[in-house]
C-alpha cells in the first residue's frame, strides 16, 4: 500500500479565498483526478465516492485518489446506492439502476464546480429537499440561492 502524503483537497481549498481555486491552479489538479478516474474506468472499475475529501494533494500539487471502499468492478447496472448526497447523480437519488462509471462522471462535474465556485452545486436545508433538487436539476444558480 502506498503512503499518500499531503492534505485533503477539502483542507487545501479552505486555505483559499472563498474556498475557490483559480482556474490556473484548478486545471492541473482536476486533470490528475480525471486521469486517475480514466485509469480506473479503463480497467472496468468505478469509484462511486468521488468527493473533495477523497483526494489528497501534496506540496507539489500531485494528486492521489483515495477511499475505494465503495468501488466495484462491473459494466452492469448497479442497484447499490452509495456516496455522499451532494455528489450523487439523479439516478442514484431516485433509486434507479445506474452505471457506476456514469455516476463517477456526474460526481466529477460536481467536484469541478465546487473547486471553482467554493460551494456545492445543490443546496437544501434537509436531505429530502436536496434529493428533490438533484432529481429535478434545481441548482443553486437556477434557484437564485447564491452564497459564498
Amino acid at each position: 500500500m502506498e503512503f499518500a502524503q499531503g492534505t485533503s483537497l477539502h483542507s487545501f481549498t479552505k486555505t483559499k479565498i472563498h474556498r475557490k481555486l483559480a482556474d490556473k491552479e484548478c486545471k492541473p489538479i482536476f486533470k490528475q483526478v480525471l486521469q486517475a478516474i480514466e485509469y480506473c474506468h479503463s480497467r472496468g472499475f468505478c469509484h462511486r465516492d468521488i468527493k473533495i475529501d477523497n483526494i489528497i494533494v501534496d506540496k507539489a500539487l500531485k494528486v492521489k485518489l483515495i477511499d475505494f471502499g465503495f468501488s466495484t468492478y462491473t459494466n452492469e447496472l448497479l442497484k447499490v446506492y452509495c456516496g455522499i448526497l451532494s455528489y450523487e447523480a439523479p439516478e442514484i437519488v431516485t433509486k434507479t439502476p445506474y452505471y457506476g462509471q456514469m455516476s463517477d462522471m456526474w460526481a466529477l462535474g460536481i467536484l469541478l464546480f465546487t473547486l471553482l465556485e467554493g460551494f456545492y452545486l445543490f443546496k437544501a436545508s434537509t436531505d429530502k429537499e436536496l434529493y428533490i433538487k438533484i432529481a429535478k436539476g434545481v441548482s443553486v444558480q437556477s434557484s437564485g440561492e447564491y452564497f459564498s
